[in-house]
């Protein structure tokens, strides 16, 4: 495949308009703000505990996050709370004989109830005690997937929002693998386009709109044949787009077909991280031959692209488990913007980071 345009000669680019929370970066790593010979395991921003599919009104989930248990439930009507997994009244684990009655959160020691503010609002042994507080922890569905926010104390968190798409988009298939990486290491691959070849076989790449850096969101457009053994191989086209460390959104085309991943990496202890990995296919309307045709294989192809993303990702896995992190890396002139993504990532740590 001819390349439109090199992408290990297009420059980078760091938007420098003023807008608020954004890096402006020189292209030297002695601009990154030191945060020493490791990265700190837990940066601020939104993270992934799991998809909307996974609970259903009534039920509860535990979850490792930020090196402790978090339990995640929906009431009858549909409200998601996050909250700490112990209960405010003698210690009880939520996650461990819970229950969900209506809008209330059961504990399964004695029997208190929470309401989604967090309040005890009910007790079988008299008056509920007005000290029992749950601590609830900030949440967002978006595209699917279930965030929670972690940040400093008294920070404001920023809103996520969906990356914008002329469609609707079907059942997200989904999973997850651990890894001892830290976060931002896993994200880096999205601008380590050297990395494509190696490690996934795709041998060359186009650069469409170069990863810009502003605020909390990253995002570019890349292009990419991948081999086939039948067919010499599949142009692919990626738009890209990061909310801070734990939420891309990578929208994409294979065959016509319009595809979604979710790529969510989120910390779940200081060893380890948890690769929260969705994707879904664009819904099409039925009412001709064609798009009735391609309503019949777009699931079967999206079930194919699902499996080969997580092989794809466990071929990465490979690489972050066995990998160190270089806070003076040698950067090489066809390493992508690693430089300037580093910067970008840096004001997810707390000043006092090291």
């Amino acid at each position: 495949m001819e390349l439109k345009s090199n992408i290990y000669d297009a420059p980078s680019q760091v938007d420098s308009t003023g807008v608020e929370g954004q890096i402006p970066f020189s292209g030297s790593l002695s601009k990154v703000r030191r945060l020493g010979a490791t990265l700190p395991r837990f940066p601020s921003g939104w993270f992934a505990v799991g998809f909307s599919a996974e609970l259903r009104a009534g039920q509860i989930l535990t979850r490792r996050f930020m090196n402790r248990e978090v339990v995640i439930y929906r009431t009858r009507s549909g409200i998601v709370r996050a909250i700490e997994a112990h209960c405010p009244h003698l210690g009880a684990h939520f996650g461990y004989g819970g229950k969900v009655v209506g809008e209330e959160l059961r504990c399964p020691f004695h029997g208190l109830g929470f309401s989604v503010s967090g309040s005890c609002v009910y007790s079988p042994q008299g008056p509920p005690p007005p000290a029992a507080r749950l601590q609830i922890i900030e949440s967002r569905e978006v595209c699917g997937a279930i965030m929670l926010w972690h940040g400093p104390a008294g920070a404001e968190p920023w809103e996520l929002r969906e990356p914008e798409s002329p469609y609707s988009w079907g059942q997200i298939r989904y999973g997850a693998i651990p890894s001892s990486a830290p976060t931002q290491e896993m994200v880096e691959n999205f601008v380590d386009y050297a990395h494509f070849l190696t490690v996934h076989r795709i041998p060359s790449t186009n650069l469409m709109q170069p990863i810009s850096f502003s605020g909390h969101t990253a995002q570019g457009r890349i292009e990419f044949v991948r081999p086939l053994p039948f067919k010499g191989g599949i142009r692919i086209q990626m738009d890209i787009r990061a909310q801070g460390l734990g939420f891309v959104v990578v929208n994409y085309e294979i065959g016509g077909v319009p595809f979604r991943l979710l790529a969510l990496n989120t910390p779940a202890s200081d060893v380890e991280t948890m690769a929260y990995v969705g994707s879904a296919v664009a819904k099409v309307a039925a009412n001709t031959r064609a798009k009735l045709s391609r309503k019949l294989v777009a699931p079967l192809l999206g079930r194919l692209i699902h499996q080969q993303t997580m092989v794809g990702i466990r071929e990465d896995k490979v690489i972050w488990d066995h990998r160190k992190y270089l806070s003076r890396p040698a950067i090489a002139a066809g390493d992508g913007p690693i430089a300037e993504y580093r910067a970008w990532a840096s004001q997810f740590y707390p000043e006092t980071a090291d």
